[in-house]
């Protein structure tokens, strides 16, 4: 396998399939009615005739959500009011009497959802993903596993293209820029979405990485599980059935994916965007960082690296807010960026004309 081109959270697939193995012998599954569970006042779960683990932030929504309190005072509670949010949590957990799907790490608990939850586990999918890196010789350039989400990113070389700058655009070596085509695969074991693959692209000359589209998705939902003696019955010869055939599909939509016609079809785009010029670049990335949600330290960024490009068009807006994704600290938060990029360039003329005024 070649090494490829170097992004943020790259590991090597040695790396990665070792955590992956630690992860595996770590987690366990319970499904658990809600009268036996208790929230304790120090972020704990207790699950009764099992033991304490540790509530993670991720599960702690799922909790709030279940509950029917709003995120901002569950989370006031936790920080404020311990006691308020144990007798709160506790009230209404005896209220729902309803079973729950309960998925621990160790000594975490990491996902509080429906028992119809259907687990689809990162081994697994790596398992399924391997055979098509290797068959597909492609180059993976970053993969991370986060406390919500699996992430492997690729390209495969030998698809590349580029980008018509335009007379006067060009970005210094930029000019002479390959656009490398690939894919990105995620999924969640805790309810945090569904199994993905999307296109992507990334820039050889400035590493920068942008998710296209969506190409795949299946959700984490099936039949009730069952359960014995709280511990989950999860693997049977039905649901391994159902996940051969998930993986079928997905083997095929990277088939598709990696195309040169599907390459081509995004190039058109990234083309027309260098022709849509602004001219005041604060006021541009004050509209847009308000469209796209980002913050403060995100927006001073994406302006950081607009203004240092010194090109000023819908392109270079998008590779500005790209390369901001390469400096956050958060995996999950880069990857979202990522996807901004993208949301830049299929701005509809309403929405641009508005940002770039």
């Amino acid at each position: 396998m070649r090494v490829g081109l170097q992004t943020q959270g790259v590991r090597s697939l040695d790396v990665l399939e070792q955590k992956i193995d630690a992860q595996d012998i770590a987690k366990k599954d319970y499904k658990v009615n809600t009268n036996n569970l208790t929230v304790t006042n120090s972020d704990q779960l207790l699950i009764d005739g099992v033991g304490f683990f540790t509530i993670t932030p991720h599960m702690s929504r799922q909790i709030a959500t279940f509950l029917g309190i709003p995120y901002a005072y569950y989370r006031k509670m936790q920080i404020d009011a311990p006691e308020l949010l144990q007798k709160s949590a506790q009230t209404w957990l005896q209220k729902n009497d309803k079973d729950r799907f309960i998925r621990t790490l160790g000594t975490k608990a990491r996902a509080f959802v429906s028992d119809r939850y259907r687990p689809l586990d990162n081994g697994e999918l790596y398992k399924a993903i391997h055979p098509i890196i290797l068959a597909k010789n492609v180059d993976v350039v970053s993969s991370e596993i986060t406390d919500t989400r699996f992430y492997i990113k690729m390209v495969d070389p030998k698809l590349k293209g580029k980008v018509n700058w335009g007379t006067g655009n060009e970005m210094g070596r930029a000019k002479n820029d390959e656009i490398l085509w690939g894919i990105t695969i995620s999924n969640s074991e805790v309810g945090a979405g569904s199994l993905q693959v999307k296109s992507m692209t990334l820039s050889s000359w400035c590493s920068n990485l942008m998710i296209v589209g969506k190409e795949f998705s299946r959700y984490h939902v099936g039949k009730t599980v069952e359960s014995d003696n709280n511990k989950v019955v999860y693997k049977d010869e039905t649901r391994r059935a159902d996940d051969n055939a998930t993986f079928l599909k997905l083997r095929d939509t990277v088939d598709h994916a990696l195309t040169e016609a599907s390459m081509l079809e995004t190039l058109k785009k990234y083309d027309e965007a260098v022709t849509k010029d602004f001219k005041d670049p604060i006021k541009t990335v004050e509209k847009l960082s308000k469209h796209l949600g980002a913050s403060e330290n995100e927006k001073g960024s994406i302006l950081e690296s607009l203004i240092k490009g010194e090109a000023y068009n819908q392109w270079s807006l998008a590779n500005a807010v790209t390369a901001t994704a390469e400096k956050v600290i958060s995996y999950d938060r880069s990857t979202e960026m990522e996807t901004m990029g993208m949301e830049v360039i299929d701005l509809s003329p309403s929405q641009w004309n508005e940002i770039a005024v």
